[in-house]
């Protein structure tokens, strides 16, 4: 949009939808002034936006990167006994090739802060049932739920992290409580797995050898 203000008098000039790519015809130097900032920082933007994170040698199956998430989630939380989040959380698909973190942002495009919570064991097994594959450090059986060859106790306390979409009562997940103690921190719920892919393909490895990794080390 375009506008010219002469005294308390304001008047739309132009006003059209454009491509971030396509070049404006800007004609006012106050709008060129403009258009120079914010390429400036569109710059910025792709050169993070594009940075190369670990390759895909096929298309990375959907349900499967859930599960990548939360465990590469759980694995930077030391101390935590479960990690998990919402399948709507998920909007995207990895395909065969690089991999780059403005891929993990069209999967993970929400803003979203990792949560550190207490959560009994009734309440867990609530929200495992609602983050369906979304979840990593506990098995399901027919027999019910297990930690550690453990069946949850719904009476025990069990440490969480997931992030605060969840946390605070999204989707019907249920966290909060008064006997809970909780931390908000200030890490951005995409930055574990970007991390964790970043170097997995230092170590050689492909997004598929990264992800047996986590889930032989988690899932079981």
């Amino acid at each position: 949009v375009e506008v010219v203000k002469k005294g308390n008098k304001v008047k739309v000039t132009k006003a059209d939808v454009i491509p971030l790519k396509k070049e404006a015809d800007f004609k006012l130097e106050g709008s060129k002034q403009i258009k120079s900032l914010t390429d400036k920082y569109l710059a910025i933007v792709e050169k993070k936006a594009g940075l190369k994170l670990i390759e895909a040698e096929e298309d990375f199956d959907f349900v499967l990167f859930q599960k990548l998430y939360v465990c590469s989630l759980l694995d930077s939380c030391p101390g935590c006994d479960v990690a998990m989040s919402n399948p709507g959380g998920f909007r995207d698909s990895i395909r065969k090739g690089s991999v780059k973190k403005s891929d993990i942002i069209s999967m993970l495009p929400f803003n979203n802060r990792i949560v550190l919570t207490e959560i009994n064991g009734k309440n867990l097994i609530h929200n495992l049932k609602l983050a369906e594959e979304s979840y990593c450090g506990v098995q399901k059986t027919e027999e019910g739920w297990f930690k550690n060859g453990k069946k949850i106790d719904p009476g025990k306390s069990y440490r969480v992290v997931v992030h605060e979409y969840i946390f605070g009562g999204g989707d019907y997940f249920k966290f909060v409580d008064d006997k809970s103690e909780s931390e908000i921190t200030s890490r951005d719920w995409r930055a574990p797995i970007e991390k964790y892919l970043y170097k997995s393909s230092k170590q050689g490895k492909n997004i598929m050898q990264a992800c047996q990794s986590l889930l032989e080390k988690y899932d079981r």
